[in-house]
């Protein structure tokens, strides 16, 4: 489901990139659309300036040439022998020459420019003759023949000009169309682009909708496996409460050796049980996140210790030997959950034990000190534990820690175990922030060595509840009354069985409503409240309670089979003073009631 999770929200993260990307690559498109489409307006405004400015001084060189300019001056001037016909066209030869050095500044090469000097050369030659027969004039005919020129070139040269014009024009046009095809080009491709981000967008949104659909399946599956584990540790955990609490009630009678051997086994049986069931719930609370950690302090030497001395007595009926050596600190307290470190630690050795057939178990523990500026003092707690069992091949290490695997089929039906075990050492390491490492050798044995790095603190930290003093009990105890409701007939009897070992009396309601109707009949002096009972519940039944005038400060405690913590939270908002959870044994529920009376006293 996480996996699941995590891919939606990358998706989505991508969709969102790729929507912003999209407005960019939207607006660099409509830039340079517009762009491309300026780059075409600007090849048309300068080739059609260039093309306007050269018309213009090609219409300004005719009128100083033809009729009116030049020539017409020049040709009167021969004919009438009129000084102002010849000033005339002195001028327009000067404004011929500024026309023409204009021109050159728009021709394209030394062959335009070749043409411009010819007509320069023509004129030229024209004005030479003029001033040449005005020094010496003859008959209208002489003159007229002295100052013809060839002007062949300068002719074919203004017409060449013209052309030119053309030419520009025609060019001007083509380049337009060049640069307007490539700006549809680019449309077309910004289509074709927009087309793509959008099917993209939609085949992306389609993922987040089934990878949706998934995360829905999976939390509904998820919900279920809750559901599931809620049901089936209720379920379990109610008839493992009577097994368990029915052997503990003739524990205190007399028997045979034998008989007693017999009784043994079955209370171990029903607790080999409910530790299975307990790895089952803490690895669905830890895949849930909810597994939390209970920070107080703790005699570390003591904790290890004890532990270690627990499963001596185990390996000593295999024949095998637990040794433990502690470089401890003298009076180390240290802040952790002491409950998670015994777990770590009693599940390599339960696993030791299990699969070590001869030799030893050793067990070494150490404790390094860190002093880190302005920060509190840090010891990195570390154990070492080396067994001569069978030890793990490769593959079997690569293996080790995951859930419901062991290393073979055949050491499952030799040595039994769900595989669970060291998946919650693991898991519960990583909790406190630690490491767990292994070294093993088929056939030779294995070595596990787990660093937990915590806060030092010391003996007048330490919270716990000091083992009530039996006379104290007594006077609390003495004719007690306690109302039990709870609807499964052996829970009962075990209850009532505890309950009259304290010299307690006891009624018992065998559902809420019941224990609402016996409340109002005769008050108790404490409730022992089932969670799930038919017609009404003990979460009803505590509310009902509480309307009441004389059940506002009634301590009522809840009996539940249901180890999840939502319960329990449901359990005190409906005003219930604390919970004994199932299986619950006979100095449980003594110690729970003690401290509960105690407080109300």
């Amino acid at each position: 489901m996480d996996f699941i999770v995590k891919n939606s929200r990358a998706i989505r993260r991508s969709v969102i990139l790729l929507a912003a990307l999209s407005i960019l690559s939207v607006f660099g498109y409509v830039y340079e659309a517009e762009r491309r489409f300026e780059m075409v307006s600007d090849v048309l405004s300068s080739r059609l300036s260039a093309s306007t400015q050269t018309v213009s001084l090609l219409s300004q060189l005719s009128l100083e040439i033809g009729y009116g300019g030049f020539i017409h001056n020049f040709k009167n001037y021969v004919l009438r022998r009129d000084d102002l016909y010849y000033l005339r066209a002195q001028e327009n030869y000067k404004n011929i020459l500024a026309l023409l050095d204009k021109l050159e500044n728009h021709v394209q090469d030394r062959e335009d420019a070749a043409i411009l000097d010819d007509i320069k050369r023509t004129l030229g030659e024209y004005v030479a003759n003029i001033d040449k027969m005005k020094k010496n004039i003859t008959s209208i005919v002489e003159d007229d023949r002295r100052v013809k020129v060839d002007d062949t070139k300068a002719v074919a040269a203004i017409a060449y000009l013209y052309n030119m014009v053309q030419m520009l024009s025609e060019q001007t046009l083509n380049d337009a169309i060049i640069k307007q095809e490539d700006a549809h080009r680019f449309v077309r491709l910004g289509f074709f682009l927009v087309v793509f981000i959008a099917l993209v967008a939609v085949l992306l949104l389609v993922l987040i909708k089934r990878l949706e659909a998934k995360t829905i399946q999976a939390s509904s599956a998820n919900e279920a496996k809750g559901r599931f584990l809620s049901t089936m540790s209720h379920e379990i955990r109610t008839p493992l409460n009577g097994m368990l609490g029915l052997v503990q009630l003739l524990n205190h009678k007399k028997f045979t050796k034998e008989e007693q051997h017999h009784l043994d086994l079955v209370q171990s049986s029903g607790e080999m049980l409910l530790d299975i069931l307990n790895d089952v719930l803490d690895i669905s609370k830890i895949e849930a996140h909810e597994l939390r950690l209970e920070i107080i302090s703790f005699d570390v030497e003591k904790l290890l210790q004890t532990t270690a001395d627990f499963y001596k007595n185990i390996a000593s009926e295999k024949g095998l030997i637990v040794n433990y050596h502690s470089d401890l600190p003298e009076g180390l307290y240290l802040n952790g959950d002491p409950t998670k470190i015994r777990q770590v630690l009693s599940n390599i050795l339960a696993n030791s034990v299990k699969f070590t057939e001869v030799g030893s178990i050793n067990i070494s523990t150490e404790c390094e000190i860190i002093n880190e500026p302005e920060a509190d003092k840090v010891c990195l707690l570390r154990i070492r534990l080396t067994d001569t069992g069978i030890g793990m091949d490769t593959d079997g290490l690569n293996h080790l820690f995951e859930k419901f695997t062991q290393a073979d089929s055949s050491i499952s039906r030799k040595y039994g175990g769900t595989g669970l075990g060291m998946a919650i050492v693991k898991d519960l390491c990583e909790l406190m922030n630690g490491t767990i490492e292994v070294d093993s050798v088929y056939g030779e044995g294995t070595s596990f060595k787990i660093t937990l790095p915590m806060l030092l603190s010391s003996r007048d930290e330490i919270q716990h509840l000091q083992e009530p003093h039996q006379q104290e009990m007594t006077e609390i105890f003495q004719g007690l009354d306690v109302l039990v409701a709870e609807d499964n007939m052996v829970n009962a009897v075990v209850a009532r069985g505890f309950l009259e070992n304290l010299g307690i009396n006891v009624r018992v309601a065998h559902d809420g409503a019941e224990a609402v109707k016996m409340f109002e009949r005769q008050q108790p002096d404490i409730i022992l409240m089932d969670v799930n009972m038919p017609i009404k519940d003990g979460i009803q039944a505590t509310r009902e309670i509480r309307q009441k005038e004389n059940g506002k400060t009634l301590p009522i405690l809840a009996l539940t089979a249901d180890a999840f913590s939502e319960t329990r939270e449901k359990c005190v908002e409906a005003g219930m003073n604390g919970a004994v959870p199932k299986p619950f044994s006979f100095d449980l529920l003594r110690n729970t009631l003690f401290e509960t009376l105690k407080d109300k006293g």
